[in-house]
């Protein structure tokens, strides 16, 4: 039997798999909207986020079928005569490139002589990629200090989910195949959760409360939406400014408020449709016989409680029994009555006896405060002030009078003026180099009563005086001065400001001492930086007129028992 002849192979249309560019899976194929200008990822490398700049553009390379030629899969080849030569130029300048465009300008000269792609990978990761012990540490403690304060939830979360996310790839789950891992993970998500919740406002404590309730707690991501629905609920029905929208009050209208408040109670109210009255509901209406009548304890009678019996408070306007001598005398006393509590509560906060109290306002209604104060006016500083040097500012509905100290180019922190504004939200300052400790970089805006939003770039502790400390100071440089909020002032420090025609007192609550004082300068209350005496109201108050001395008697007093 003849030996049958090997069949020849038909090696005409065989390519090597690089050389074939049709290929869709081909690493030296470049697409038609592949170029040297395009930037593959948004965030530029910095000296700080090597990490997730790194996954991002591994992620962007590999969709670009380019990875290998940064992990080395790729080779360069050695012999220029190679097909695959050229090919591998034009995709190696074409991921250097890349790479360059991801990288910010003070890092981007330092490799602006690489030419190989994996060259450039290399040397950034040996650049930036830190430890990992000292990196989790960070993260753990900025983890621990985290809170919500001025952001919203969504901003909250999104930078919770940031470390979380981070401290994941420094510090990984270990990979298990016994099955117990779910045990694990179900442990770090209750941790999640709770780090979560631990973190938002007092205004979430009720949402809070419910969900630490459920048993077994949700997922992290079903507890922000829960809080986030929370959150859109509150923005619904709460109409008061946020700080990133108003920083200062604003004058409304008293009745437009009021009624406002009316027609919200009103609207709130429960409402029955058996008897169409308001105040309860059908579950509980005796008429429906739902429930036991009530029994008065004036009259004995049934129907109604002794908050509305009207033989005991008075017919209403339009009853036949009406009488509108006797409504009025009962208006009186009632107006009596609450006024007669007010003042006993502020005898009791000030030491005063009504009669003082009634002739210290006497005296101020109709005196202004002695100049004869040798501390207040050799430690005053006072500001020239031209007419060609005055400018006027719309700040929280006041005009304010900068001086020539403010408008010299040259900045001097001692000539800045510190006003006294009892119509600021928060306390406020136009540089950075007030603060004293807990700085904290910031970037939003914020909205004037007139319109204008400002820059907020810092927040932080300012420390005046020894007694006087500020706290969650906003910096706005584009102010040109200095505001105190009286209202932050005294929740923060317990204090209470008495203001008289030309000064100001900032008196300490538990000693009873002063603190602090303001003059007026351009119309303002200024605050002056000098040690006060602590008995400062008490001497200002003996000088006032010698007509009362028993008010500057009382306050001496109080001092010396404080003091002593």
């Amino acid at each position: 039997m003849a030996e049958e002849s090997p069949k020849p192979q038909n090696t005409q249309h065989q390519i090597p798999p690089f050389l074939n560019l049709t290929d869709p899976n081909n690493p030296y194929r470049v697409e038609n909207g592949d170029n040297t200008a395009l930037v593959l990822v948004t965030d530029l490398l910095t000296t700080d986020n090597y990490a997730t700049w790194s996954r991002a553009m591994r992620r962007a390379l590999r969709a670009k079928n380019k990875l290998g030629f940064i992990s080395g899969n790729i080779s360069k080849p050695i012999s220029e005569n190679d097909l695959l030569f050229d090919q591998y130029e034009r995709c190696n300048d074409m991921v250097v490139s890349w790479i360059q465009n991801s990288i910010s300008m003070d890092i981007r000269s330092s490799i602006a002589f690489v030419d190989d792609a994996q060259a450039v990978w290399i040397e950034l990761k040996d650049r930036f990629t830190q430890q990992n012990g000292p990196r989790i540490f960070q993260l753990k403690r900025n983890l621990a200090n985290l809170r919500q304060d001025r952001d919203s939830v969504s901003t909250y979360f999104g930078n919770l989910k940031t470390i979380w996310d981070e401290i994941a790839i420094y510090d990984p789950i270990p990979a298990c195949t016994c099955g117990q891992l779910s045990i694990l993970n179900d442990r770090h998500q209750r941790d999640r959760v709770i780090q979560f919740l631990m973190g938002l406002n007092d205004q979430y404590a009720n949402a809070r409360d419910q969900i630490m309730l459920i048993e077994p707690l949700p997922t992290v991501n079903k507890v922000f939406s829960l809080i986030q629905q929370q959150e859109k609920h509150h923005q619904l029905t709460n109409f008061s400014p946020t700080p990133d929208s108003m920083v200062l009050a604003t004058k409304t209208s008293f009745k437009t408020n009021t009624k406002n408040q009316l027609m919200t109670q009103k609207r709130d109210r429960p409402y029955c449709t058996h008897c169409r009255v308001q105040g309860h509901t059908l579950e509980n209406c005796f008429k429906a016989r739902n429930a036991p009548a009530p029994v008065c304890t004036h009259c004995n009678m049934a129907g109604h409680f002794v908050e509305r019996c009207y033989k005991l408070h008075g017919y209403p306007p339009g009853h036949k029994l009406y009488k509108c001598k006797g409504s009025n005398t009962f208006a009186n006393q009632s107006s009596l009555c609450v006024e007669s509590s007010q003042e006993e509560m502020q005898e009791d906060k000030f030491n005063f006896t009504k009669e003082q109290f009634q002739q210290l306002i006497t005296l101020l209604q109709h005196k202004d405060l002695s100049s004869s104060l040798p501390s207040v006016n050799q430690a005053q500083t006072m500001f020239k002030v031209t007419p060609t040097a005055l400018k006027a500012s719309k700040v929280s509905g006041i005009e304010f009078l900068c001086c020539t100290s403010l408008l010299s180019n040259s900045f001097n922190p001692s000539n800045i003026p510190w006003i006294i504004d009892s119509r600021a939200t928060d306390h406020m300052i136009c540089s950075p180099s007030f603060f004293k400790s807990n700085v904290t970089a910031v970037s939003y805006n914020v909205k004037l009563p007139n319109g204008t939003c400002m820059p907020v770039t810092h927040l932080g502790t300012v420390r005046l005086t020894n007694n006087i400390i500020l706290s969650n100071v906003l910096c706005m440089p584009s102010f040109s001065f200095n505001l105190i909020s009286v209202k932050r002032l005294t929740e923060n420090l317990t204090t209470c400001l008495f203001f008289l025609s030309n000064t100001c007192f900032i008196q300490d609550l538990p000693t009873w001492t002063t603190i602090g004082m303001a003059e007026v300068k351009c119309n303002l209350y200024q605050l002056l930086l000098v040690v006060v005496p602590p008995a400062a109201l008490a001497y200002a108050l003996s000088h006032m007129s010698p007509i009362f001395p028993s008010i500057s008697m009382s306050v001496k007093t109080s001092n010396d028992e404080f003091v002593a």
